[in-house]
């Protein structure tokens, strides 16, 4: 029983790797904010997973939930992580389109009204 609530744990915490890989592609591609997504990421699985062995196993050390959660991880990883990452590249290609079309046509805004601004001034 410990075993297969752990390979749904890993299946979880595979889910929630997708989520934050799908914030990191659309808000920044720095290697710093990667690097610190990813560590997010690992700290909330490792409390994660230690609250959750303490809940279901009464915190025994085992070798066999572990192994469950990264079986479950990777059975999220390469079947029902597979679609849902190409949906989600897919969604964060169009965000980070609109997003540089939105900045774009409100830099050229600005910039038009700054012209306006500066030739009333001029004028004046």
């Amino acid at each position: 029983q410990v075993f297969m609530l752990s390979t749904g744990f890993g299946f979880l915490a595979g889910a929630l790797y997708d989520v934050i890989r799908f914030i990191r592609k659309i808000f920044s591609s720095s290697v710093g904010a990667v690097i610190f997504k990813d560590i997010l990421f690992f700290v909330i699985c490792t409390f994660g997973s230690f609250f959750f062995l303490l809940c279901v196993d009464d915190g025994k050390l085992r070798l066999y939930p572990y192994t469950g959660m990264l079986f479950g991880f990777f059975i999220w990883y390469f079947t029902l992580g597979v679609p849902v990452s190409i949906v989600l590249n897919r969604i964060s290609a169009f965000l980070n389109r609109l997003f540089k079309s939105a900045a774009e046509k409100t830099e050229k805004f600005f910039k038009k009204t700054l012209k306006k601004i500066k030739k009333a001034q001029i004028n004046s």
